[in-house]
């Protein structure tokens, strides 16, 4: 990761839901949880959770994958590895 795109991946930790996010994804491992949930556990209203979702999607910090009608977003150790500017083997 190069030292601008560290800095947009730390830019959007920055902000508080954006965190709680992550620590969320974090948590939960690889088989993700659904945006709807994520939305539900940190009381936020699901737009507001999909836009947040983008922005840590951008930056490389979390995937998000389809299925049917439902968005899963996860955390992977790729992931951290990025956010962390350490080199993932």
């Amino acid at each position: 990761m190069d030292g601008k795109s560290a800095v947009n991946a730390l830019s959007a930790l920055g902000q508080e839901t954006r965190l709680e996010i992550y620590r969320l994804l974090t948590l939960e491992g690889e088989a993700g949880v659904p945006a709807g949930e994520i939305a539900n556990q940190l009381g936020i209203v699901q737009n507001t959770a999909s836009a947040h979702l983008k922005i840590l999607g951008d930056c490389g910090l979390i995937e998000a994958r389809r299925a049917g009608r439902t968005i899963r977003a996860r955390h992977c150790a790729r992931c951290y590895a990025r956010v962390a500017l350490l080199p993932y083997p």
